[in-house]
């Protein structure tokens, strides 16, 4: 670094990705409002394929029913003492109210057609992303692969992967 600093050449060493990540984005050269209007064209991109989609909206009724669920039935902090005071089984009260809680969950599931079955599960995208979640991936990667400077592409993939700022 300081050796850039100072105009001179010089080669650096780092045991951690994350740390050479950091000093080769400080060193590259890109042309910054460029990148700006890459990394403002993907997020775009993404918010309209968000706003498109169902997945926006089934989250905020979900997060809607729980609240209303878990404040019915896990009020707090009196859930915590009738558990601490041995009111309630709390791992037989939790799996009833699980089953409760269930065709609620079902319900928003067909309201808003998400598709909650993984076709495969040959890596850890397929196993643990539903396909919506996937398919913003996918989006987002694509433009990124789309930009035609090498240079700025490496740094949007590494800015948008170290920031979470297009996911």
């Amino acid at each position: 670094m300081q050796a850039n600093e100072l105009g001179m050449h010089g080669v650096g060493v780092d045991i951690s990705e994350f740390n050479s990540m950091i000093a080769h984005a400080k060193v590259a050269h890109v042309n910054l409002l460029k990148l700006n209007e890459s990394i403002k064209s993907i997020t775009y991109s993404l918010q309209k394929f968000l706003y498109d989609s169902k997945t926006t909206s089934f989250e905020d009724n979900l997060l809607e029913e729980l609240k209303r669920f878990n404040s019915e039935y896990f009020p707090n902090p009196e859930f915590k003492l009738w558990v601490k005071n041995k009111r309630v089984n709390e791992k037989k009260y939790a799996e009833e109210k699980e089953k409760e809680f269930l065709p609620i969950y079902n319900k928003l599931i067909d309201e808003f057609r998400i598709d909650i079955k993984q076709e495969k599960q040959d890596n850890f995208i397929d196993k643990w992303y539903f396909n919506s979640a996937k398919e913003e991936i996918d989006l987002v990667f694509n433009k990124i692969k789309k930009i035609k400077d090498v240079n700025m592409q490496d740094y949007t993939c590494r800015h948008s992967k170290q920031n979470n700022s297009l996911m």
